[in-house]
């Protein structure tokens, strides 16, 4: 955000003292803006970007598996900084009954506001994490009270690992996995 007020500063200051500056300045970012847009994590991950109401109808419809999904905007840079460690956690907790899940704030507003996320340029609720269990939340960070106030929340692989207890949901889902292989093969020896 510095650097894009620095920018419409010195794009204000060029224009000021020579209109043609200003336009060639303005010019320059664009060009550069678009061959070298800001990084963003490219690497393997176990994520699930969901679009609009697919949320929703994945809740509803597998309850059995418990979700933690980021609500996140790509214009956020604190949303960008996270994006690795989001990665690096999906690859080392996600499983058939433990999964990971984005969505994009900017492009399904409606669906973030349901969660009640606040996806506005101002908002402090960027990131969001919360865990959905059995298809209802759970948990959520940042905190939001009552009165809309927000608990600074910093977002650390150990913070995330403490708070939502992933390595006893790991466990838990796969116990879930054990017991219903094993339900399925009673049924299947009865069946024979």
């Amino acid at each position: 955000m510095v650097f894009l007020f620095s920018k419409i500063a010195n794009f204000v200051l060029f224009a000021r003292s020579d209109l043609r500056l200003g336009l060639i300045y303005l010019i320059i970012c664009i060009v550069l803006f678009l061959l070298f847009p800001e990084p963003s994590y490219s690497g393997p991950d176990e994520v699930f970007f969901f679009r609009g109401p697919a949320l929703d109808d994945a809740l509803r419809d597998n309850p059995s598996v418990t979700w933690l999904i980021e609500f996140y905007a790509p214009w956020c840079p604190p949303c960008v900084r996270f994006a690795p460690t989001f990665a690096e956690l999906s690859l080392r907790y996600n499983h058939s009954h433990l999964r990971f899940g984005k969505l994009d704030v900017g492009k399904y507003p409606i669906v973030a506001e349901k969660h009640r996320v606040d996806g506005s340029a101002i908002s402090k609720q960027l990131p969001s994490l919360i865990l959905f269990e059995g298809g209802k939340e759970t948990k959520r960070r940042p905190l939001v009270d009552r009165r809309g106030v927000i608990t600074p929340y910093t977002f650390t692989e150990v913070n995330i690992e403490r708070d939502f207890k992933l390595t006893e949901l790991k466990k838990s889902a796969e116990d879930r996995q054990k017991l219903e292989e094993k339900n399925s093969k009673k049924n299947k020896n009865k069946e024979d």
